[in-house]
């Protein structure tokens, strides 16, 4: 099911360079949709990501966590979910999935401590999962995988092993030299931000994982000064697309402490302190989180409801009911969620589109100025008018560009003599 079509606007006065926001936003008529049950296999999925818009998924499974388990394979979809192709790629202990902001470029990696074969792998698709290639990398127990909006920038995490990068799409990876039992990975939008949580010290889950951040794209880490955390035994992680936000669940399972449940976490200052939510389980498998970091969601390892938060965890809701183990994605506006069942099916939820803020800026030391607005799951046209008079809108010829540091959209155009007022329209 999709929204209905709802329109919204939002002005800007130019008059010079001196820029006025009128603040008029037209209410939305779409209404919050249940979950669906999308055309994807039922197999034992472990990870599930999604493009910016929502509308590019990626999937994979394998019972990479139990001995004697059977290897799985990948699968997407270019339709939101209805329908899922799975490529030609070896069968393996697909652990972890990603994909760029336009959905072009994916990634994933393999890996099972239990199950040697087959050999553990990083395999790279450029050209929207219609083919895939081994990457140059060594063989490794791989845990996740993560990469800058424009997929040219990947990260990798091993089990009980380091973590590595790469600048040109996968072609050559570098090692960090900080081996852990490294459990998942996050990436900023322009690939510079990274964090990195673990599970434990190498050779088990013991209840001293830690988190780690860096600013460089790895060259250089730091732990929080305030973790404040009693259970540090990390599952999963993601970021905003400036690195600004972030949000971590854990888990109390093998810990040895005597903590009732685990908190879904969160930083709001680059990772500098760490700080529980109050949404608290036992198990937490997955996390996700908007490009602006407020609008969170977190699945559980015992299936159940999806925890979600619209206030960056302040305060969190529950949503839909799974049987299964659940693991989370969502569009950059976090608004089109995504999630992938072990042992079940991929489910997709489309919350009602809010209307994106318009913002406008110098171009530098040009006289040109910069129209921008956050990425949507919906299509929007840039107008122009004069006036406020209903029939005097015209579209601006000149098209959107996409800004993969912030994942905004921008148009550039030179400064009005006048006044102006803009608009967006969906379309």
């Amino acid at each position: 099911m999709r929204s209905k079509l709802w329109h919204r606007r939002i002005f800007l006065r130019v008059i010079s360079l001196f820029v006025c926001d009128l603040g008029l936003h037209a209410a939305s008529h779409a209404l919050a949709q249940d979950w669906v049950l999308t055309g994807a296999p039922q197999t034992n999925w472990n990870s599930v990501a999604c493009s910016a818009n929502g509308k590019i998924l990626v999937a994979a499974g394998s019972d990479y966590q139990y001995g004697g388990g059977q290897p799985g394979y990948i699968s997407f979809s270019t339709n939101s979910g209805t329908n899922w192709t799975t490529p030609i790629v070896p069968s393996n202990f697909w652990t972890a999935v990603t994909v760029s902001a336009d959905g072009t470029r994916m990634a994933a990696v393999s890996g099972s401590e239990w199950n040697p074969q087959p050999l553990p792998r990083i395999y790279i698709s450029s050209d929207t999962g219609a083919t895939w290639q081994q990457a140059n990398v060594p063989t490794n127990t791989w845990r996740s995988v993560a990469c800058s909006a424009d997929g040219s920038r990947l990260v990798a995490v091993a089990l009980n092993g380091d973590i590595y990068t790469s600048l040109d799409t996968g072609q050559n990876w570098l090692s960090t030299n900080l081996p852990a039992a490294w459990a998942d990975v996050a990436c900023s939008a322009n690939g510079t931000g990274l964090v990195a949580v673990s599970s434990g010290a190498i050779g088990g889950y013991n209840g001293s994982g830690r988190v780690y951040f860096s600013g460089d794209f790895g060259q250089s880490w730091f732990q929080p000064a305030n973790e404040n955390i009693t259970w540090p035994e990390w599952v999963s992680v993601a970021a905003s697309a400036d690195h600004q936000k972030l949000v971590a669940g854990g888990s109390v399972a093998f810990t040895g402490h005597c903590c009732p449940c685990a908190n879904v976490c969160t930083s709001s200052d680059g990772g500098t302190n760490v700080h529980p939510t109050t949404a608290c389980v036992w198990y937490w498998d997955s996390v996700a989180s908007s490009a602006d970091g407020s609008r969170l969601a977190a699945g559980q390892a015992g299936g159940g409801p999806l925890f979600l938060s619209s206030d960056s965890g302040t305060n969190w809701i529950q949503s839909g009911s799974f049987p299964g183990p659940t693991f989370v994605a969502c569009s950059a506006d976090g608004r089109k969620l995504v999630v992938a069942v072990y042992d079940g099916g991929i489910y997709t939820l489309e919350m009602p589109p809010a209307s994106p803020v318009l913002k406008i800026r110098r171009a530098g030391a040009a006289p040109d100025l910069l129209i921008s607005w956050p990425v949507p799951s919906s299509n929007f046209a840039l107008q122009q008018s004069p006036t406020l008079a209903p029939g005097s809108w015209t579209d601006v010829n000149t098209p959107s560009s996409l800004d993969y540091s912030s994942l905004q959209y921008y148009v550039r155009i030179s400064s009005p003599a006048g006044s102006l007022f803009y608009r967006l329209v969906s379309r």
